[in-house]
């Protein structure tokens, strides 16, 4: 089982895009929104798994339904609390940035959304 890619298409992604796509526009385009959406089907098989799966079949480092590593994370979270992308934090984000932590990619799929296509 799992997610059902229309509903995480239609009800998250786009959602998602859309919003961001009030900073910059190109983040709004139905490539983006079909890039996250290809990704999430690859990467954890349509939402089936949250965490990566190591070899020895326990959990591994990526997380979330587009399996976002913490180094990755860390990158794009630091240039979302920095100038550079205030107009992206300004557009998603009322008031702060939700505080850093990598599990935030498992329980919060816009915030998923988000992350992966910056």
């Amino acid at each position: 089982m799992g997610i059902n890619a229309k509903h995480l298409y239609e009800l998250v992604i786009v959602p998602a895009l859309e919003e961001l796509s009030f900073a910059r526009q190109n983040l709004g385009a139905n490539v983006a929104k079909k890039l996250v959406l290809a990704t999430i089907a690859h990467e954890s098989q349509g939402g089936y798994y949250l965490r990566q799966v190591g070899n020895n079949g326990g959990y591994s480092v990526a997380r979330g339904i587009p399996q976002v590593e913490p180094p990755t994370h860390k990158w794009i979270y630091e240039r979302l609390t920095s100038d550079a992308w205030k107009d992206i934090r300004d557009a998603v984000f009322t008031g702060e940035v939700p505080r850093y932590r990598d599990d935030r990619l498992i329980y919060d799929l816009k915030y998923a959304a988000y992350i992966h296509i910056l």
